[in-house]
């Protein structure tokens, strides 16, 4: 009968398994902040006025909804 391991540090763990756990939960935590971040949220205000001038050029702001292939309402503004 073998004697369980006991850590030499306090940050070593006796289970490897909840090792790769913890590096795989942190790679998945990676990659959705990278391939998939939380979505900002504010109002349409916040984009400033809908006509406005820069460098002696009129501009103008469209704000449109499109429907994706999955049904999502993505919320975009066309500048004009």
């Amino acid at each position: 009968e073998t004697e369980p391991r006991t850590p030499k540090t306090p940050g070593d763990s006796v289970d490897s398994s909840s090792y790769w756990s913890v590096v795989r939960k942190g790679y998945e935590e990676l990659v959705h902040a990278i391939i998939r971040p939380p979505r900002a949220e504010y109002e349409l205000e916040r984009l400033g006025p809908i006509h406005f001038t820069y460098c002696g050029k009129k501009f103008r702001r469209t704000d449109l909804e499109l429907v994706n292939q999955r049904g999502l309402i993505l919320q975009c503004s066309w500048w004009e």
